[in-house]
C-alpha cells in the first residue's frame, strides 16, 4: 500500500536533530573514493554519493531549482550515468544555465586528477518542438571515477515548484531537498513512501525576494536502496518515495490575494461548471440515435451493451487522452472521431439519455502512476472514462480502446482508483475492475506416426483479456498477417487451415482453430534407439520471469487469470515411453492460485496438462518465494523432455 502524509507550509518549525549535509562543489579528497561500501548492493553499476536540490524564487516569483549531484562509477555499465540530459519545457519559459561538471580520477600516486566539461562540450537539442534538452557526456568514464555536476534551472512560475524523488535506479547514499518559500506563497506538501526522513526541519529566514520573510524547509533521506523496474510491477514510480508540492494560495503585494482549489469538492464543482465538461448536453440528433438503439424490454446491462457497442463500432479514437472535451460531444458525434474525453463524455450523455445512471470519471492509467486520494489535484490524472452506477452494479466503460467487450476494459485501466464526478457536485472513488474473468483453454493434438512430418491441430477458447487481445491483434495485423506472426518462431511450417469465431461479436468468447505440419527432424532429437521430445513444442514457457533471490516490491499481474494447456501426442509405432515428466502441484497461500502439471499414458496416446491459476492481481512481497516457486515449476514442466525408446525385437 502507498503511504503518505501532508504538511501545509506555513510559518512554524518542525525539526529533527541531525547534522549531515553534502559537500560543496569541488570539495573532494582521496577518502571519498573509499566512501562507498560495494557490499551495500553488489549488483549496482554506480552509486549516487549525494544529491541536493535547492528551490527558491526570484523577484518575479519564478521558481528556480539548483541541483548538485555526485556519482561514483562502479562498473563499465555505470558509465551510462555519465551521459547527462537536462530537459526544459519551452512553453513554461524554462531554461537551464550555470552548468558545471567534472570527472575526478584517483591516480596511482594517490593524487586526484580533474577532467572538466567545457562550454563547447554541451549540446542543445529540441524534441517535439516544446522540449529543449542540454546534453553532455562526462570525460574519462571508467570504474572507480567520481563524477560531479551542478546546474541552475528556471522552472517557471510559482505553480511549477518541482517534485523531489528520493529514490533512483541505483543506490543513493544521501538525497536532500531544500525549499526556500517566501511568505507570500502557500504550498501543500505531500510525502509519498514509507521511508523515514533523516532530516526534517524548517526555520524562518530573511529572504532577499522583495525583502519578504521566507521559510527554509530542509528534507533529507539516506542509505536508499534502488527502486528497479521489475517484471510484473505495474509502475515503478508508485514505489518511489517523494515529496510533492501544490500551490494553494498567494498574497503578493499589489495584487488581490488568490486561493486555489484545496479540496476535491472545490475541484468537482469547478469541473461541473465548465463548458467543456459538466455543461455538455445532448442535441436532437444524439437523442434520436439513442432512441433508435434502445428497444422496449431491455434491462440496464442490455442498454449499456447496445449503446457501448454502437460507439466502439462507429467512432474512432484520435490517439490522445484528455480530461475535458476538446471539441464538444456534438461535433464529436458528427465527426465520429475524438480524444478519449470527447468519446467518453459522449458515451456518458448517451447512456443518460437511455436511462442509465452514468457519470464521467477521471483515472490515472497504469503507466501514469497511482492517485493519492488526499492530494486534490487534477495533475494526477491523464484520462477520462465512464462510470456506470446502475441497479446491475458499478463498473467502468471506455469507448477509446477499440473493439473490446464492455465486460473487459483495457488492462491499463484495471485496478485503478477512478474519481467519479456526479451532476450534484458529489464524488466517489471507484476501484476499476472487469465484469468477466480471463481464461484460456487450449488443446493441441499431434501424431508422431508419420516418418517425416508432425501434423498438429490446435483449438482454443478464450475469455476476458485473452479474447480482447486476440481481437486487438487480428485488427492490428489483419487475419493472414496474424497467423504469419503466430508461426514466426517455427521453421518449415505448412499451414493447412486457420479460423476464428466471434471476433466481431463483442459479447461472446473468441475461439480459434488452426492446423499445420512441420518437419519432424526440426522438433525431435532422433537417435538410433531413442527419440527425445519436448511435447509442448512452441507452447513451452520461455523463462521464469522471477529470477531474483529476493524482492522487496509487490508482484502485480495485469489481471487474474486461468490457463489450461492440454497436449495429446500419438506415439510412433515401434516405440515405448522410457521417461516422462513427473506430476507437479504448487499452491499459493490463502487460495491465491496454483500450478498443476499432470501426465497420463493410455495406449499409444500421451496426455499432458498444464494448468495455471492466478486468483488476484496483487501479491505482497512476502509471497515472492511462493510465486517464484510456482513459475519455476511451470517453466521446468513445460520444458521437460519425454524419452521414447525403440521396442526390442525379442
Amino acid at each position: 500500500m502507498k503511504s503518505f502524509w501532508i504538511v501545509l507550509i506555513g510559518f512554524f518549525l518542525f525539526t529533527s536533530s541531525a547534522k549531515a549535509q553534502p559537500k560543496d562543489y569541488g570539495d573532494i579528497s582521496a577518502e571519498d573514493f573509499l566512501a562507498y561500501d560495494s557490499t551495500y548492493n553488489e549488483s549496482a553499476s554506480a552509486v549516487i554519493l549525494f544529491e541536493k536540490g535547492v528551490v527558491e524564487f526570484d523577484s518575479d516569483y519564478n521558481c528556480i531549482l539548483q541541483l548538485h549531484r555526485r556519482i561514483k562509477i562502479l562498473t563499465d555499465q555505470g558509465a551510462d550515468y555519465g551521459d547527462i540530459e537536462i530537459p526544459a519545457y519551452k512553453p513554461a519559459r524554462q531554461n537551464v544555465s550555470s552548468i558545471k561538471a567534472v570527472t575526478y580520477i584517483l591516480n596511482e600516486d594517490g593524487e586526484i586528477e580533474e577532467k572538466k566539461i567545457n562550454e563547447e562540450d554541451i549540446f542543445t537539442s529540441v524534441e517535439g518542438h516544446v522540449i529543449e534538452v542540454k546534453k553532455f557526456t562526462m570525460p574519462d568514464l571508467q570504474p572507480g571515477v567520481i563524477i560531479e555536476y551542478y546546474y541552475r534551472k528556471k522552472m517557471g512560475n510559482a505553480f511549477m515548484m518541482p517534485d523531489w524523488e528520493f529514490h533512483g535506479y541505483i543506490p543513493i547514499e544521501w538525497s536532500e531537498i531544500e525549499m526556500i518559500v517566501p511568505s507570500t506563497l502557500n504550498y501543500r506538501m505531500v510525502f509519498k513512501g514509507g521511508d523515514t526522513l533523516h532530516i526534517n526541519e524548517a526555520e524562518r529566514i530573511n529572504n532577499l525576494v522583495n525583502n519578504m520573510p521566507a521559510q527554509s524547509i530542509r528534507l533529507a533521506k539516506k542509505d536508499l536502496k534502488p527502486i528497479e523496474s521489475l517484471p510484473f510491477l505495474l509502475n515503478r514510480d508508485d514505489h518511489v518515495s517523494s515529496v510533492i508540492t501544490q500551490l494553494t494560495g498567494m498574497s503578493i503585494p499589489g495584487y488581490y490575494p488568490r486561493n486555489f482549489p484545496r479540496s476535491w469538492d472545490e475541484i468537482i464543482k469547478q469541473l461541473n461548471e465548465r463548458e467543456d465538461f459538466g455543461k455538455q448536453k445532448a442535441n436532437r440528433a444524439i437523442k434520436g440515435l439513442v432512441n433508435s438503439i434502445i428497444t422496449d424490454g431491455m434491462n440496464d446491462l442490455e442498454k449499456v451493451e447496445a449503446v457501448y457497442s454502437y460507439m466502439v463500432n462507429n467512432f474512432e479514437w484520435d490517439g490522445y487522452h484528455y480530461l475535458v472535451t476538446e471539441k464538444g460531444i456534438r461535433d464529436t458525434f458528427d465527426d465520429k472521431m475524438g480524444n478519449s474525453a470527447d468519446l467518453n463524455l459522449l458515451l456518458t450523455i448517451m447512456l443518460r439519455e437511455a436511462g442509465i445512471g452514468t457519470n464521467p470519471a477521471l483515472i490515472s492509467t497504469r503507466d501514469n502512476g497511482s492517485v493519492l486520494g488526499d492530494y486534490p489535484s487534477l495533475n494526477q490524472f491523464n484520462m477520462l472514462v465512464v462510470a456506470v452506477e446502475s441497479e446491475e452494479g458499478v463498473f467502468m466503460l471506455d469507448a477509446s480502446s477499440g473493439l473490446r467487450s464492455y465486460t473487459f476494459p483495457h488492462p491499463k485501466l484495471l485496478f485503478r482508483n477512478a474519481l467519479v464526478i456526479r451532476k450534484d457536485n458529489t464524488f466517489g472513488w471507484l476501484l476499476t475492475h472487469s465484469l468477466e474473468n480471463s481464461s484460456e483453454r487450449l488443446s493441441m493434438n499431434y501424431s508422431l506416426k508419420d516418418s517425416s512430418k508432425i501434423a498438429v491441430s490446435i483449438s482454443a477458447r478464450t475469455k476476458g483479456a485473452f479474447s480482447e487481445q486476440l481481437r486487438s491483434d487480428v485488427d492490428r495485423l489483419d487475419f493472414n498477417s496474424y497467423w504469419e506472426d503466430y508461426y514466426s518462431d517455427l521453421e518449415d511450417v505448412t499451414v493447412d487451415s486457420s479460423s476464428f469465431t466471434n471476433l466481431q461479436n463483442l459479447g461472446e468468447s473468441v475461439t480459434y482453430k488452426t492446423s499445420f505440419s512441420m518437419e519432424k527432424e526440426e522438433r525431435l532429437k532422433l537417435g538410433n534407439e531413442f527419440i527425445y521430445l519436448n511435447p509442448f513444442l512452441f507452447l513451452s514457457e520461455p523463462e521464469n520471469p522471477f529470477i531474483k533471490t529476493e524482492r522487496n516490491l509487490p508482484i502485480e499481474f495485469p489481471f487474474p487469470y486461468g490457463k489450461q494447456h492440454l497436449v495429446r501426442v500419438t506415439l510412433p509405432d515401434g516405440y515405448i515411453v522410457d521417461e516422462i515428466p513427473e506430476s507437479v502441484e504448487v499452491n499459493l497461500p490463502d487460495q491465491g492460485g496454483y500450478y498443476r502439471f499432470q501426465t497420463n499414458l493410455t495406449g499409444d496416446v500421451l496426455t499432458l496438462v498444464s494448468i495455471t491459476s492466478i486468483n488476484t492481481y496483487y501479491y505482497a512481497p512476502d509471497q515472492y518465494q511462493e510465486i517464484k516457486e510456482l513459475f519455476e515449476a511451470k517453466y521446468k514442466a513445460t520444458n521437460s523432455q519425454v524419452v521414447l525408446k525403440k521396442e526390442s525385437s525379442e
